[in-house]
């Protein structure tokens, strides 16, 4: 759940960027908000294809779904040091 609320409140504030943008209809280049830092001790991780759990009930378990990309790892890894 924390790492559920963190995602929504980022995409929050991403979508309202955008549409900041979008009603401004700027010349100027779009910037995003800046991605937050993942709140800290968080047991497990996951996105759609991976789930990764260092502490917990589920301490240990790592799970590489094989319809993860190669891409879908690398973005995984970038979630992990976001920490």
């Amino acid at each position: 759940m924390p790492m559920d609320m963190w995602l929504y409140n980022y995409a929050i504030k991403l979508h309202n960027a955008r549409w900041e943008f979008y009603k401004s209809k700027s010349s100027k280049a779009y910037n995003p908000p800046p991605i937050p830092k993942i709140p800290k001790n968080l047991p497990c991780k996951s996105t759609r294809f991976i789930l990764s759990c260092k502490s917990g009930k589920m301490g240990g378990v790592k799970y590489i779904s094989p319809k993860a990309t190669e891409i879908h790892k690398e973005i995984f890894l970038k979630i992990l040091k976001l920490q």
